[in-house]
């Protein structure tokens, strides 16, 4: 009978080596597997986000997924601490020929004009599902709506994100109806 560690399974000598996410984060997060075929070109296991499963549903277009993926790294960049943990932190000085401090301040003024563009409700939806990724429900409760009108909510405020990054101007955030409104039944 061969030796092995007493401390170690059997399973873990004989199973072949891995890069699937282990059970455990498994049960935090919703991951896809690696596709690879005529249609999908996808190498590596996916966080399933709120942002990806917008566009998976085609509910956001390349372009808004894009706009709202350079709205999280601005907001990242900003951040005093990394948002997304597994991210690999450089070290690097601050000096004046490093541009570090430039990019900060780059994105700092990005982000204030996009703020000035979209207004307080779309720039705390879309640090909720871009930045945060909270759940739906969590959202609904933030905005005192149903899951599927925050859903829908962040559609048009992603959607606004890309207009005022294309150069095109920015609709008007849709009209609050409540109940007892004339003509919301």
């Amino acid at each position: 009978m061969p030796m092995r560690h007493p401390a170690t399974p059997a399973a873990v000598h004989s199973a072949a080596p891995s890069n699937a996410p282990t059970p455990s984060y498994r049960q935090h997060h919703d991951v896809i597997a690696p596709q690879i075929d005529a249609a999908t070109f996808r190498p590596g296991w996916l966080v399933q986000t709120r942002l990806y499963s917008l566009f998976e549903a085609g509910r956001i277009d390349r372009d808004a997924l894009d706009a709202a993926l350079t709205w999280r790294r601005w907001a990242e960049v900003t951040a005093p601490t990394k948002v997304q943990s597994w991210q690999i932190r450089l070290d690097t000085p601050s000096g004046p020929g490093d541009g570090g401090m430039a990019h900060w301040i780059d994105a700092a003024g990005r982000l204030r004009e996009s703020a000035a563009a979209l207004g307080p409700l779309r720039i705390a939806i879309l640090e909720a599902c871009a930045l945060r990724d909270v759940s739906w429900l969590a959202l609904a409760r933030l905005l005192r709506v149903s899951d599927k009108t925050a859903r829908d909510r962040t559609v048009e405020a992603i959607a606004a994100l890309t207009a005022w990054r294309a150069g095109e101007p920015v609709p008007p955030p849709p009209e609050e109806r409540f109940r007892n409104q004339p003509g919301s039944w």
